[in-house]
């Protein structure tokens, strides 16, 4: 099981539902350099480049184990 931070989860949840980092960015309120930041984060805990594979890595996870995650969005 990859852990990640409470932001690192609020973030997976969002591109699981296909947002862009911009849009990620508006419905945190912060910016999007920050963003890309935890995807980048993410992306290295997941050891993948593809914001597919950290969807659906985070969607089995979560699935898996839901009441280790991160809150509902």
């Amino acid at each position: 099981m990859t852990r990640l931070t409470a932001r690192e989860h609020e973030v997976c949840a969002l591109i699981a539902q296909g947002l862009s980092n911009k849009l990620i960015a508006d419905r945190l309120g912060v910016a999007e350099h920050t963003v890309k930041f935890h995807v980048k984060n993410v992306c290295r805990k997941y050891s993948t480049t593809s914001r597919v594979v950290v969807a659906v890595r985070y969607t089995v996870d979560r699935t898996l184990r839901p009441c280790e995650m991160g809150p509902e969005l």
